[in-house]
């Protein structure tokens, strides 16, 4: 009965690929609140329509919805936090979806004085250790810095953390952009990385997150609310956190929307 059922999968995924050959751009979310107010704009149209994927990934079940942001096709990816999941997730949609490019979107920390919450950054390269990967940033738009990304391996609690890497020029520091950016890059698929400020450079964080990741490198919910039974008075913190979080994501969502027509415009044929 699996193996039927596996057999009608495979066939049906086929017929949808070959209905619909025009390569999707890619789109490499790490936790749902900043996949969720991407996925809600989601136009679902034609073959388009509620097409997903699901694939067993380092954390568990990973979807890729499928649909039209700004009217270009995409297929986004929750992968879950951390470099090892955004590389592992990044491989699958190369593997599934042969994407035309690929792009990196969250949130990010602030390391530029002049970088405030919420800022819209469009990556020119993204460093890594000793590396520099070179992005695809297509033609400037109003309302977004262009600048470098830094990659980090953990979450910058403290302001100190953040402002001792602002040495690097670097205008933000996430912990996933270098991991897709490398699989793109190998694949030879054009990558850019957009991301929305969720604390500047001088904004401490409410909760050690570092300690509430899973071997996995993802961020534990479970291990975040008991974290919080051990500081209660962190609560007000986390919550206006959250609340900030939200806005940068949506923001993130609404500036894709409106540029990525532009971009993928700009990309090689």
């Amino acid at each position: 009965m699996t193996s039927t059922a596996t057999l009608v999968r495979f066939i049906l995924l086929f017929l949808l690929r070959s209905l619909n050959p025009v390569n999707p751009i890619a789109i490499v979310t790490a936790v749902p609140l900043e996949c969720a107010p991407i996925r809600r704009r989601l136009a679902k149209q034609g073959i388009w329509r509620s097409a997903q994927e699901i694939c067993s990934g380092l954390a568990g079940p990973v979807v890729f919805p499928r649909g039209w942001l700004g009217g270009i096709p995409v297929v986004v990816a929750c992968t879950r936090a951390g470099g090892r999941n955004a590389l592992w997730g990044a491989e699958q949609l190369l593997s599934v979806w042969k994407p035309r490019a690929i792009i990196a979107a969250g949130l990010a920390a602030g390391l530029a004085p002049d970088i405030r919450r919420a800022d819209l950054v469009v990556a020119t390269a993204v460093r890594s250790g000793e590396r520099t990967l070179r992005c695809w940033p297509g033609p400037e738009v109003e309302f977004a810095r262009y600048g470098p990304l830094l990659h980090s391996e953990k979450v910058l609690i403290d302001p100190s953390e953040k402002r001792a890497l602002a040495a690097t020029g670097a205008l933000a520091v996430d912990m996933e952009s270098a991991a897709v950016a490398e699989v793109a890059l190998a694949a030879g698929v054009p990558f850019a990385a957009v991301r929305a400020v969720s604390d500047a450079v001088d904004d401490p964080l409410p909760l050690d997150f570092n300690r509430c990741r899973t071997p996995n490198g993802d961020i534990s919910p479970l291990r975040v609310v008991l974290r919080l039974a051990r500081q209660p008075r962190a609560l007000p913190g986390l919550l206006r956190f959250a609340r900030r979080c939200h806005v940068a994501t949506f923001s993130l969502a609404e500036f894709l929307a409106a540029w990525l027509p532009g971009w993928a415009s700009s990309l090689p044929t």
